[in-house]
């Protein structure tokens, strides 16, 4: 079967697949959890399992796998760069059948709900899909609620994707699906969470505790692969800058000609600042590289068009970016420099530096901007001193680095959903 997963993968791709992959596909059913470090695939994992096995894996795969792959997302940036590769991939493999639809605000494609029998894909923010799920579906008639809360409840397929950026939306996920194993569906359901950083103890709500988790991950045959070892053993050097540097200065010096340099902060308007104060250095050094701003408050079409050049893989120049481009956003960078944040944040963003592997050692570098204290938003005090804390003894923040630091339980996000009365014995 796994040849066979290969041959389907390398048509839609182009590249054979990575050992984890081919055993994801391959699975009897697909596990609960995905962890992987980021840049290893994750999304062509899911995606691509999930028409191979509705498309040309064993009838004992398709039984198992629901024809309603519902791929969540905590941004709507994830949610267009998902499209367009689900679209590409498809077009490769010559499926034309399934449907495509996106739901994001500004952008919500019903057409699957007319026909519930058919294979659809549905990639969506958190906010979009989850209303659903809750019979509480934004931007859409209350008439409806109904029809699409029976078919996301049932022969439906949840991947969230990102779950560290999903905040309450993770929980109130984690307990729809203890719902749904508690109580049961007509027709075989399930959810996968997914992330470079993982922390099943975020699911543990009411209901789901009840049940064990599966999880999937690399493989000893994963790091002996020859590319994805390449990504697996990418140094990252890190520095950590104090409060006060100058942002915008520090990315010109770092900036190399013919690469990206990628500068990340929290708050739109300091990405505004930060990028006004490049074109002022800019304009004073007389010097001719190329900058772009990237956040979440430009007007649709132009939002677009700023993404589409400052992510095309040939960009080379520097990056002004928000959070919109922290997670899931397939790019590289020689020189990343962000604000402090919350070590999951922090990771995701650090898996923007040579994500492939394609710059030798020492050449890549990580660099992180204390903020004073009074400048928090839109975290917690809290959450960026423990940041300050994991970084304190870090030199490095490659994945092999990553992966050998411990990772902290947390509770999930209270409170959730919960069953009426009548089914108050099942929680004991």
């Amino acid at each position: 079967m796994s040849e066979a997963f290969a041959t389907f993968f390398e048509r839609a791709t182009g590249a054979a697949p990575f050992p984890y992959q081919a055993a994801f596909a391959t699975a009897p059913a697909p596990p609960d959890l995905l962890t992987v470090p980021t840049g290893c695939g994750k999304t062509a994992a899911i995606l691509l399992s999930w028409l191979w096995r509705r498309r040309a894996a064993p009838e004992e795969l398709r039984a198992t796998t629901p024809r309603r792959l519902i791929y969540t997302l905590p941004v709507r940036t994830l949610v267009e760069q998902t499209v367009r590769e689900a679209r590409a991939w498809m077009h490769r493999l010559g499926i034309e059948d399934i449907g495509i639809h996106a739901l994001l605000g500004g952008a919500v494609d019903e057409v699957w709900e007319a026909h519930p029998e058919r294979e659809s894909l549905l990639i969506g923010t958190q906010d979009q899909l989850l209303s659903r799920a809750l019979m509480r579906g934004y931007a859409m008639s209350r008439f409806r609620w109904p029809i699409h809360f029976a078919l996301l409840h049932t022969d439906a397929w949840w991947v969230f994707d990102e779950t560290q950026l999903m905040g309450p939306g993770l929980s109130t996920a984690a307990q729809l699906e203890g719902l749904r194993r508690s109580l049961g569906t007509s027709l075989p359901s399930r959810s996968t969470w997914m992330s470079a950083t993982n922390d099943p103890s975020r699911l543990h709500t009411i209901d789901l505790r009840h049940h064990p988790l599966t999880g999937h991950g690399l493989t000893d045959a994963d790091a002996a692969h020859p590319d994805l070892a390449r990504r697996l053993r990418a140094t990252k050097t890190l520095q950590v800058h104090p409060v006060g540097t100058d942002a915008a200065q520090l990315a010109l010096d770092l900036h190399h000609e013919g690469t990206r340099t990628l500068l990340i902060v929290n708050r739109v308007a300091r990405a505004i600042e930060v990028f006004e104060s490049l074109q002022k250095l800019l304009r004073k050094a007389r010097r001719d590289v190329p900058i772009r701003l990237v956040h979440s408050r430009f007007r649709a079409a132009d939002r677009a068009r700023h993404q589409a050049d400052a992510l095309a893989s040939d960009f080379t120049g520097i990056v002004v970016a928000t959070q919109a481009i922290e997670a899931g956003v397939d790019i590289s960078s020689r020189a990343l420099l962000t604000d402090i944040a919350p070590w999951s944040s922090l990771t995701q963003r650090f898996g923007r530096n040579n994500r492939r592997g394609e710059y030798a050692e020492g050449e890549a570098s990580v660099h992180v901007l204390d903020l004073p204290p009074k400048e928090v938003a839109p975290y917690t005090a809290e959450a960026l001193d423990d940041a300050r804390a994991r970084l304190s003894d870090l030199h490095d923040v490659g994945p092999a680095t990553l992966a050998a630091l411990p990772q902290p339980a947390h509770p999930p996000h209270l409170p959730v959903l919960r069953r009426g009365r009548a089914y108050d014995s099942l929680d004991k």
